[in-house]
């Protein structure tokens, strides 16, 4: 079955907008949260993703692979020498970090998952793609640090 039937093949930036829509309704229903994401790049680097707090990420293969990918780092082009902190390590105003795909949804507290990313000392991937720099939190872990779950197939 596919997770993402009405989206084209390879359009990662359609994936991850339907996905943010797909976790808010989601958000909605479960927690009574609505989110009101920004969509200019400069709201977007400036403040946030969202003006609650809230940063959505698609990870596709998460239940797959029985574990998440967590991004701590990226840089604009593969040549450029050095990343720049996203993801749980930017500074912005997320406090909450919600990760996953149609099947599974964690919503954790950023600074939970930058304390465990420090703490566990978790090694750093940044060869695919060589854009961005990540560590795999097991799920295991991740059903105990997230402060909500979500069965989508339940919800």
């Amino acid at each position: 079955m596919a997770l993402y039937p009405d989206s084209k093949h390879g359009d990662a930036l359609a994936l991850g907008e339907s996905y943010q829509d797909f976790v808010a309704a989601v958000l909605e229903k479960q927690l009574g949260i609505t989110l009101h994401y920004y969509h200019t790049k400069s709201q977007q680097y400036g403040i946030g993703e969202s003006e609650e707090g809230y940063e959505v990420k698609l990870d596709l293969p998460c239940t797959e692979t029985g574990r998440l990918s967590i991004e701590v780092g990226e840089k604009t082009r593969a040549d450029l020498p050095c990343f720049t902190p996203s993801g749980i390590m930017r500074q912005d105003n997320t406090i909450w970090y919600v990760q996953g795909n149609r099947v599974r949804i964690w919503v954790f507290r950023k600074a939970m998952l930058r304390y465990v990313f420090r703490r566990d000392t978790y090694p750093v991937i940044s060869d695919r793609p060589p854009t961005i720099q990540k560590f795999y939190l097991p799920v295991g872990i991740a059903e105990v640090l997230a402060e909500h779950k979500f069965n989508v197939a339940k919800v």
